[in-house]
């Protein structure tokens, strides 16, 4: 998806307790370029309405040159996902996107893996204290139809 060398640039365990767990429709994009930075969705334990699994906007991360505007609290348009432990859900980081409210408190376990182009590499090295990154991200990576 990103269409050239990237690294690993984070993998962060989550797990949204009973009331908690909502976010805001956001996306989470680079103000470097579009098409940079690809996110995971490790699900480890089932997902949907009862436990507050994510939302999506379809198509919302298929821009021109630019993102196109997007009003974060419109929520007309969002398809709330479903499905079992071990899928995974990989997506654009520009595609708008959220967590929802887990009003069970059933288990929402999952992992959350970044991957960004290798031309935000330093900008990440500058931001790893501010967001508590203790990782090694010092190995890249091509894609084999790239090389």
């Amino acid at each position: 998806m990103i269409g050239e060398g990237f690294f690993l640039a984070q993998v962060e365990g989550r797990e949204p307790l009973a009331g908690g767990g909502h976010q805001g429709l956001h996306r989470d994009l680079s103000d470097q370029r579009l098409r940079d930075r690809v996110t995971a969705l490790v699900y480890l334990d089932d997902y949907g309405p009862a436990n507050g699994a994510t939302r999506i906007v379809p198509g919302s991360h298929r821009p021109g040159e630019r993102l196109a505007p997007f009003d974060f609290s419109d929520e007309s348009r969002v398809v709330r996902l479903s499905g079992k432990a071990g899928d995974i859900l990989l997506f654009d980081a520009d595609l708008v996107h959220g967590a929802s409210l887990n009003p069970s408190g059933a288990r929402r376990r999952s992992l959350l893996v970044s991957y960004c182009a290798l031309g935000l590499y330093e900008s990440h090295l500058q931001t790893l204290g501010l967001r508590a990154i203790r990782m090694d991200t010092r190995e890249h990576f091509e894609p084999a139809d790239f090389v």
